[in-house]
């Protein structure tokens, strides 16, 4: 039964109200016609007559899916929370702060900068290296960063010229012109350590071509494999 005096109380579109307000109007309006209705068939016949009620054009008409596009390659993060009223300050914090997540040795690999050392101007944020010998390219398989310890390391000289070394101490300690391209596990002894990291430093120097007049290694042994 619908009285004859009974409206639809429905906003304009353009209406300053809240959108999710305007938005879930005509949704109450068809849950209220199926609460009072005893069956199928009769909630068609009311939703059909609620329908007539309005203008077509007066109506929220969803958007035609042939003309929305999505892009299967974006990566973008979406984060889900409460409504605030500090939202943009929230926003602004976190598109300040989102390269710490980035830093996160869960969520991801590769070189990346502390955030708060002088060496971090001078550190190549990558996931991987190119060889300059065959074009190859070499993906980073942990986290690295300034505070690393027991790295080897590559840096490029102004000339185009490379160089490949190796160190125990913090990445940041060494030359501010690092950048970590391999990681020995903390778990290994000092003098196993050292070992490791002269193998890697040499395997390095040869993958890469640094050794002179190609590069910048003046010295290469093959003492760390004997």
């Amino acid at each position: 039964y619908r009285k004859e005096t009974a409206t639809n109380s429905l906003l304009h579109v353009q209406s300053q109200h809240p959108r999710n307000t305007i938005l879930g109007i005509p949704v109450g309006q068809y849950l209220q016609v199926k609460r009072l209705c005893s069956t199928t068939e009769e909630f068609k016949v009311e939703a059909k007559k609620l329908a007539l009620g309005v203008e077509r054009k007066s109506l929220l008409a969803t958007k035609n899916k042939s003309t929305c596009h999505f892009n299967s390659n974006d990566k973008s993060i979406r984060l889900i929370g409460d409504f605030s009223m500090e939202h943009k300050e929230i926003t602004g914090i976190l598109n300040k702060h989102w390269h710490f997540l980035q830093q996160d040795r869960e969520l991801s690999k590769g070189c990346f900068k502390c955030g708060n050392c002088m060496v971090c101007p001078f550190v190549l944020k990558t996931i991987n290296i190119m060889k300059k010998i065959d074009h190859k390219h070499h993906n980073i398989e942990h986290f690295i960063n300034c505070k690393t310890q027991g790295v080897i390391y590559i840096m490029q000289c102004g000339c185009g010229l490379e160089y490949v070394g190796k160190t125990i101490r913090e990445f940041r300690r060494r030359i501010m012109e690092h950048v970590g391209i391999d990681k020995i596990h903390n778990t290994t002894r000092v003098g196993d350590l050292n070992r490791k990291l002269l193998q890697r430093e040499a395997e390095w120097i040869y993958s890469m071509n640094t050794k002179a007049p190609h590069g910048l290694n003046e010295g290469f042994t093959y003492a760390p494999f004997l």
